[in-house]
């Protein structure tokens, strides 16, 4: 006997049957991880449900049972009761993991007929056989028990089980869960004229692999020179077996050979392995097989088209500089800018990688962000974007690569509901005319006051579905770093007069570009400690 089991809750109790032709028992009962506070009591009875031995230990949980039984059935039960000894306590929150572990000698083990899932009706699994001796008389089975959704039929003369007729096994729908896959326990009463007698038949139906579905694939376009690890899209599938994971390999299609341009993680997004170095016009299939873990592993394979597009400019596709202002009152945009900390003061700075789509969420409190880039156009046309954002928002575009051309294009006040871009018409933008290849920068703004807070921006490309701006359009101007600080001094200072303090010691961090100090004064200088 090895079986692993748990008490879930305070009035839970587990039986058990066996049968033995007699001899020696010897059980232990185990408190197991994740035990609890499980003290067991375990308690023997007969085929009359008469207590024989209930065993029970004052001082610790675990118990034995060790006897010798005549030839009959039995039962036994667990359960988590008070502890009556040192550090005794009562029963409440006696729960937790325990294993019983031991021999039954002589035992009469149940019959067993295994099914397969996807077993047609009136397929015969097994004969139920009697235990006792019926001599010449004629034999009558009876299902008496056991039988959920009416799954199996047993023929009353011969005792062969089958699959009933219009039954349906699907080990996916008859599982409960992970814990309580379907399994049958079939009470099977065997009458004649000289004894009637009960037999336990335990039917489990056994998972079959199926393979996976793809449910989508997608076709996208990116810029050349886009960086390594932005995302293109994502393959999804879905596989009818429970609890499957799958996994993701592209086989062919990809332009670079042994030095492959793109990749697949485990969630089926395929990524960018290195910077993109392709012809404008370049058009990339690639065939994509995912593969269950199921035995045998099952396939299916498809393909995603990418469409490569200049990018003149060189930009830095993937990133976006998010200026952070901590610690300000309010909810609205307007106490953003009312301080002292904005637009040249902010708190903290950082280049990101988008990786799937533009935007920013936390439960920090009380602060601003202003997230900005160049959008770099993949087609000529008229161009639509909307904001979403809790709590206030404001979308400026400007009408080329330059900041000091921005335009506001979309706002909203006081705040909308996660990725909903319908609360208001002034969300969105209108059609705005772009040239491909083009950069455009933008700044997406918005202000929190106090609990949840996010901000999405939404981008239609003409003749096309709105879809959340993916980083593969979002870049940052070539030989443009983060200014963290800026010192100006004046051509008569004294040496070494200080105009500031940069707090916190270099360092890297990944995803992150270091924090650049701007010197646009004559005579401007750093000095820094040795030991940095």
């Amino acid at each position: 006997v090895d079986n692993p089991q748990i008490i879930e809750s305070r009035t839970d109790r587990d039986f058990y049957h066996f049968r033995t032709n007699g001899g020696n028992v010897n059980l232990s009962f185990q408190r197991t991880a994740p035990g609890g506070a499980l003290n067991i009591e375990a308690v023997l009875y007969n085929s009359a449900g008469t207590v024989m031995i209930t065993a029970n230990d004052p001082d610790q949980p675990n118990v034995t049972i060790n006897t010798n039984l005549a030839a009959g059935d039995y039962y036994v039960s667990i359960d988590g009761v008070a502890r009556t000894g040192v550090d005794g306590f009562s029963d409440y929150g006696c729960i937790g993991a325990y294993n019983i572990v031991g021999t039954i000698s002589n035992v009469v083990a149940p019959q067993r007929f295994e099914v397969n899932e996807g077993t047609a009706p009136g397929t015969e699994i097994g004969t139920a056989l009697p235990w006792r001796d019926h001599g010449a008389a004629t034999r009558t089975y009876t299902i008496l028990s056991g039988n959920t959704a009416n799954l199996f039929v047993i023929n009353p003369t011969t005792g062969v089980i089958s699959v009933a007729p219009g039954a349906v096994l699907n080990y996916e729908t008859l599982a409960a869960n992970w814990r309580t896959p379907p399994e049958y326990l079939l009470r099977v009463q065997i009458s004649s004229s000289t004894t009637t007698e009960v037999r336990t038949v335990f039917v489990p139906v056994l998972n079959v692999n199926e393979p996976p579905v793809v449910v989508s694939t997608f076709s996208a376009e990116l810029l050349n020179m886009t960086q390594q690890g932005a995302a293109m899209g994502t393959i999804v599938t879905s596989d009818p077996d429970l609890y499957t994971t799958m996994s993701y390999a592209i086989t062919s299609g990809d332009p670079g050979g042994g030095n492959p341009f793109f990749t697949i993680d485990s969630k089926g997004v395929v990524r960018a392995a290195r910077q993109i170095l392709l012809n404008a016009g370049t058009v990339v299939n690639l065939n994509i097989t995912a593969t269950d873990n199921g035995t045998p592993a099952l396939s299916v394979s498809t393909t995603a088209t990418l469409t490569v597009r200049a990018n003149p400019g060189g930009h830095a596709v993937g990133f976006i500089r998010q200026r952070f202002y901590r610690d300000i009152p309010g909810d609205t945009l307007a106490a953003l800018y009312a301080s002292p900390k904005y637009p040249s003061f902010p708190d903290s700075i950082l280049n990101r990688d988008l990786a799937d789509w533009l935007g920013y969420s936390t439960n920090t409190s009380k602060y601003g962000t202003v997230m900005s880039g160049q959008f770099i156009a993949p087609s000529t046309g008229g161009h639509q974007f909307w904001i979403s954002g809790d709590d206030q928002t404001e979308l400026y575009i400007s009408t080329d690569g330059n900041p000091a051309n921005l335009q506001l294009k979309a706002s909203h006040t006081p705040y909308t509901s996660y990725q909903n871009f319908g609360a208001s018409a002034a969300q969105a933008t209108g059609a705005i005319q772009m040239v491909a290849g083009q950069p455009y920068y933008f700044e997406a703004r918005m202000k929190q006051g106090q609990f949840g807070n996010h901000l999405t921006v939404a981008w239609q490309e003409p003749g096309k579905s709105r879809i959340v701006l993916p980083a593969r359009f979002v870049a940052q101007a070539p030989n443009s770093p983060d200014v963290r600080y800026d010192f100006d001094g004046n051509t008569n200072d004294a040496l070494g007069s200080a105009h500031a303090k940069a707090t916190g010691g270099p360092g890297y961090v990944a995803g992150k570009s270091g924090q650049a100090i701007d010197l646009d004064g004559n005579d401007d200088f750093v000095t820094a400690p040795y030991n940095v």
